[in-house]
């Protein structure tokens, strides 16, 4: 479940979402609008690890 550099890969970031969606009441209306590459990144934890 978690990686040992501490980044979700692009997989699990739409997995995530897929979950919200199937019982989240904000997500669920529009997880098929929601475009997770506009969502999801590794910067923070990338520029953390510096």
């Amino acid at each position: 479940m978690f990686t040992a550099d501490g980044k979700i890969d692009a997989d699990g970031a739409k997995n995530a979402l897929t979950v919200l969606g199937s019982f989240s009441p904000s997500v669920k209306p529009k997880k098929d609008t929601i475009d997770i590459t506009k969502t999801y990144t590794t910067e923070f934890v990338s520029a953390a690890r510096k």
